[in-house]
């Protein structure tokens, strides 16, 4: 890095140099090559910032995205919630496997409706990825009834007050009034930004419908457990699964990735 600046350096006295009875021009030449190391550090500093540091979650190597795939497909695709049951209760490789998925809402801040974007998550998304609000709490897994809660991130807590002015304080979500029960801190993040988690639960039908794949999963391996072990003791699950129901999931395998 130091010797390409240093060609930089070697480049610019030349031009300069060839230019020193133009103004103009030399003042041209150092303009833009400014602009484009501006642009160079300002690129690192993103890759920087999204390679180096490390995930906000706790033990971080050990998660991983578990979704299904077409046997031969390298597609890793989305799962339902009657399979993720399923994994739950006959895979021994991990000690959680949780849901998400992204939604479009309205909430009502202030005196305005306006579209904000969430995830709903299963409970135990929080636990599961070793993170706790700044202030308040999630959902635990003795929560009988979740669906009037809500989980809100620092910056829509600030526009609410503050964290503590936001804690327990009712928040109209699509319609629906919900209690925020906690806060995220500014250092969480997953995926894209989000400013709001909803409980995901799914009624008795959906715990059944293995072709409604509609859901994204992250698994926190056990210790001593590599993905290629766990992905082996999935694909046995899930070839049962194939065996059982083979309208929904014959030809179906299961795919895991960092």
């Amino acid at each position: 890095m130091l010797r390409y600046f240093m060609d930089i350096v070697r480049g610019v006295r030349g031009a300069v140099r060839v230019n020193r009875r133009d103004a103009t021009i030399s003042v041209a030449i150092l303009l833009t090559i400014a602009l484009g190391l501006g642009a160079a550090t300002a690129v690192l500093s993103v890759v920087r910032a999204a390679l180096l540091q490390p995930l906000p979650y706790e033990d971080a190597g050990r998660l991983v995205q578990v979704g299904e795939q077409p046997i031969g497909s390298r597609e890793t695709g989305r799962t339902s919630f009657a399979s993720l049951l399923d994994w739950r209760a006959g895979s021994k490789a991990f000690s959680g496997l949780e849901a998400y998925d992204g939604a479009s809402l309205t909430a009502r801040v202030g005196d305005d409706t306006e579209m904000i974007r969430g995830w709903r998550v299963t409970t135990g998304f929080f636990a599961l990825l070793g993170v706790q609000p700044s202030v308040g709490r999630t959902w635990l897994a003795r929560d009988e009834d979740t669906n009037d809660q809500v989980v809100v991130s620092q910056r829509l807590a600030s526009r609410l007050g503050g964290e503590e002015s936001a804690l327990g304080r009712p928040l109209v979500v699509d319609g629906s009034p919900r209690t925020i029960i906690g806060v995220m801190p500014r250092s969480f993040h997953f995926g894209e930004e989000r400013d709001v988690w909803l409980p995901l639960e799914a009624n008795e039908a959906q715990r059944s419908n293995r072709s409604n794949r509609g859901l994204s999963v992250i698994g926190r391996l056990r210790d001593g457990v590599d993905p290629s072990s766990a992905r082996m003791d999935l694909a046995r699950v899930t070839s049962a699964m194939a065996a059982e129901h083979p309208a929904d999931m014959a030809g179906r395998t299961v795919a895991l990735s960092p």
